[in-house]
């Protein structure tokens, strides 16, 4: 189940609403923070800070600052509809839905009742090829407003703000959240549900999605979906981001270095908003919500300063332009299926002058209770990206990466350009095995790496005195360091099988052994010690001694393993459910042995019974 799954939607299916309300919520500001996200990711937040604040006032000739109608900058309203239509939506106008409340000229619907006035929202649909109508989207926009009210809108929404934290509670304003939409826009919500209902949609066919104060505003209308609008909300598809509120029916997505998302709400918890680590944001109390994901951008990766909610510096975590380029890298990602929704997730978000001096990592400022194996995700630029101690799945997207690993187990997907391994030890210390565009290490801990689009291992070589860093280039016949030194691939070249059906037969226990994409038959060195990797088909696997590694990934098959000792061990990466966190719950004995699913595939230790089995003999990640 990945991270952002819905309940009784597919993977896919929840992807893509996931992607379409960060696209809505980011739309649903017109590019208000175009030239502070334009300013940050060219200058950054240390010496560039003061380039980054004039470029968020007066923009540039790429992107539009606060002041409007500037004649150098373009226009932000014109390209955030251009980027909606490029998401495949189109605004629904006034006329479209039979609506006779407050609009602007964008099209943005304002808030019906006094004291809601600087509420917005925007109404968008999906259409197929032949015009057809096929969704409707509500995004609630969070705190702010158009460029031309924006100081009186941001005020009039801070009030908000303070109703939600219940900061107005002397006043007898208390869980103001879960009335704030239905109060500021009824008539255009029942408007909606008519407009959906002549078009043949269902609740089902909405997606109510917004940011930061909007997020409250998605929660807040799931509280009345059972008997608002007759109840055709009950079905509704209800995405927030950054929201300080929760309720139930509610997919919350938040990082947790965001100073709003899971706020506590409690005003005698306010100071501990000032001290570093405390605990003013709750993000693992959400029970819908995210709990595990970062931002990796420049100030959390400072470390220093602290992520709080009176540190104006912090809230770059909290802006919407940060989720929108975070959620389609993370839904897109090689190893999304493996994800969960208490998943450590990492993005990097890094401005350009700060890319080549931060390594993207989990540095859980929050101390965190972390499940599972750490996700680490670059950018389409060069990034500098490290696992931990753990288990990891590092992925590069574009750009020239270099990868830094741990004793751990990890996986990773090096990506478009010219990507490096750094193993950070000698080579002496490592087995080396390639197979397939695979690059595969294994520590003397026993930790194995599996690498895809590497060009380079630097290894760190230490003699006495000194340790020197050394690059190798990956190639089919082993490593070389350019300047005449060769390494052949774990000793002597691996065992591999060509096309279907192998017998093979592992000479000894620095060697590997791959199989092929067919039904293989593998006997482990009779010394021991060997790796053994079937691959695709049904495998049979003969142990025949001690001491030896079966590692399993991906679709594997339907395998039989036969031979296995108290000393050999198991190893399921990057396979259907191996990083749920219950590695027990894949196991099964039978009369026959000991039967491990993962998914559609499994492996039969065939006369192993629970006596012959210890829980440190499987490895999952």
């Amino acid at each position: 189940m990945a991270v952002f799954d819905i309940t009784g939607k597919s993977t896919a299916e929840s992807a893509q609403l996931v992607e379409d309300a960060a696209a809505l919520s980011q739309f649903s500001y017109h590019n208000f923070s175009q030239g502070l996200w334009s300013g940050y990711y060219d200058h950054g937040f240390k010496l560039g800070l003061p380039a980054t604040l004039i470029r968020a006032v007066v923009g540039n000739s790429d992107a539009e600052g606060i002041i409007p109608y500037l004649p150098w900058t373009p226009n932000s309203e014109a390209q955030a509809e251009q980027d909606l239509n490029n998401a495949g939506w189109q605004v629904i106008t006034p006329e479209q839905l039979g609506y006779e409340g407050r609009t602007d000229k964008l099209g943005t619907y304002h808030g019906e009742k006094f004291g809601y006035l600087s509420a917005q929202a925007d109404v968008v649909g999906k259409y197929n090829e032949d015009g057809q109508l096929q969704q409707i989207g509500v995004a609630f926009r969070g705190t702010g407003g158009p460029r031309e009210t924006a100081i009186i809108d941001t005020a009039l929404d801070v009030l908000h703000d303070l109703d939600f934290a219940s900061f107005l509670a002397i006043l007898g304003r208390t869980n103001q959240w879960q009335d704030y939409s239905v109060s500021a826009f009824g008539d255009l919500l029942e408007s909606v549900a008519s407009f959906a209902q002549k078009n043949g949609l269902e609740g089902d066919d909405v997606l109510i999605t917004g940011h930061s104060l909007g997020g409250g505003a998605v929660n807040g209308l799931a509280t009345h979906r059972d008997d608002f609008a007759g109840g055709f909300y009950k079905d509704a598809n209800f995405i927030g981001f950054a929201s300080p509120v929760e309720s139930d029916g509610v997919l919350n997505i938040g990082s947790e270095n965001d100073p709003v998302y899971g706020l506590d709400l409690d005003p005698s918890n306010l100071l501990s908003g000032l001290f570093p680590n405390g605990h003013f944001s709750h993000p693992d109390t959400f029970e819908h919500g995210t709990s595990g994901l970062v931002q990796f951008n420049d100030f959390y990766a400072d470390g220093i300063t602290p992520q709080s909610l009176f540190n104006l510096f912090s809230w770059i975590s909290h802006d919407m332009p940060g989720y929108s380029t975070m959620i389609p890298r993370i839904v897109n990602s090689a190893f999304y299926e493996q994800t969960n929704l208490d998943s450590t997730i990492v993005v990097s978000n890094l401005s350009d002058p700060a890319r080549d001096r931060y390594w993207v990592e989990d540095l859980n400022q929050r101390h965190q209770e972390r499940h599972g194996s750490s996700f680490i995700i670059g950018s389409d630029k060069d990034d500098l990206i490290q696992g931990g101690s753990g288990n990891n799945y590092l992925e590069g997207l574009g750009g020239n990466d270099t990868f830094r690993i741990g004793d751990g187990y990890n996986i990773i997907a090096g990506g478009d350009g010219t990507n490096v391994l750094d193993v950070q030890r000698g080579l002496d210390d490592l087995s080396v095995a390639y197979h397939d565009g695979t690059l595969y290490t294994q520590n003397p801990y026993g930790g194995i790496t599996i690498a895809r689009d590497i060009d380079t291992l630097r290894s760190n070589e230490r003699s006495f005195l000194f340790h020197r860093d050394r690059d190798y280039q990956v190639s089919e016949q082993g490593l070389d360091d350019g300047h005449g030194k060769h390494v052949d691939y774990a000793q002597s070249q691996s065992v591999s099988g060509e096309g279907d059906d192998n017998l093979l037969y592992i000479d000894n226990g620095d060697q590997w052994g791959f199989g092929g994409a067919g039904d293989d038959i593998i006997f482990a060195s009779e010394s021991g010690g060997t790796t053994i990797i079937g691959g695709e088909g049904n495998d049979t696997l003969y142990s025949q001694a001690g001491g030896n590694t079966f590692l399993f990934s991906e679709n594997f098959g339907q395998d039989t393993l036969y031979g296995f000792t108290g000393d050999d061990k198991l190893v399921f990466l990057n396979t259907t459910g191996s990083n749920d966190g219950d590695p027990l719950s894949h196991l099964q004995f039978s009369d026959e042995g000991l039967d491990l699913t993962f998914g559609d595939n499994s492996v039969s230790l065939v006369g192993i019974t629970a006596d012959d089995f210890s829980q440190d003999q499987l490895i999952t990640a």
